[in-house]
């Protein structure tokens, strides 16, 4: 999977037809300096430029929860859009998924006995309950 630098760049190009020259570019900059050879000289970057801008980013990083406003985006540089991105949601899922890596029976028993050694503490001080047996049977109520 690529960067997030990288991710963000693709995002830039598709909503102002060029990626960015540096990280330290703002947002706007780039927004006016790509305007005339891309369809949006003369169009400012305001509410509805950021508000396409969130779009592409979500639709890009599906695997994040996004909680920026159109607003938020406004004052940033390239870096500064990097930097608001938070982690992915499910790291440890998308890395088992990405390396396709399955856990061995050693892996597997040490995990089990890790979780019981857990669980142990919790179940000391409390009672052992009796199975309730239904064979066949519905329980009273």
């Amino acid at each position: 999977m690529a960067s997030d630098e990288q991710r963000v760049s693709d995002v830039l190009t598709r909503w102002c037809g060029e990626s960015p020259t540096r990280a330290s570019e703002p947002l706007v900059t780039l927004w006016d300096r790509t305007g005339e050879a891309h369809g949006h000289d003369g169009i400012p970057f305001d509410d509805d430029g950021a508000e396409r801008l969130l779009q592409i980013l979500e639709d890009e990083f599906t695997d994040r929860r996004l909680r920026l406003r159109p607003r938020d985006l406004l004052g940033l540089t390239v870096q500064g859009l990097i930097n608001a991105l938070p982690p992915p949601s499910r790291p440890a899922l998308h890395l088992a998924e990405a390396s396709g890596r399955t856990l061995s029976e050693a892996e597997i028993t040490r995990v089990a006995e890790a979780v019981a050694k857990q669980l142990r503490p919790a179940a000391r001080g409390a009672k052992a309950k009796k199975p309730v047996k239904t064979l066949g049977k519905r329980p009273s109520r």
